[in-house]
């Protein structure tokens, strides 16, 4: 990494953080129920999808392509699917609630 890629990463993962505040309110929105540990599975899921998209990168700026594939699959597909059970279980609060 060099000292201009720095900021990037530090301005994808405001982002990242500006758009779970806005996952919040609109979930509170909608009156959806979450708890502490729903937040904290889809942090987990963000870093390493995050984890995984500078590895890639990394590895490609490198030339090291079959790396860079390895990498974001192994890291990639679970980091979707940690936060498809984090969707998964707001959704399932939810359905519990209405009935």
């Amino acid at each position: 990494m060099t000292i201009y890629q720095a900021p990037y990463w530090f301005l994808i993962a405001a982002i990242l953080v500006g758009l779970m505040a806005v996952l919040g309110i609109f979930l509170r929105s909608k009156g959806m129920v979450t708890k502490w540990y729903d937040w904290a599975i889809i942090s987990v899921g963000l870093l390493m999808g995050m984890f995984a998209l500078q590895n890639y990168f990394g590895s490609i700026s490198e030339f090291e392509n079959q790396a860079a594939t390895m990498f974001l699959t192994f890291m990639g597909i679970p980091a979707l699917i940690i936060l498809a059970i984090a969707g998964a279980l707001i959704m399932r609060r939810k359905a519990k609630a209405a009935v």
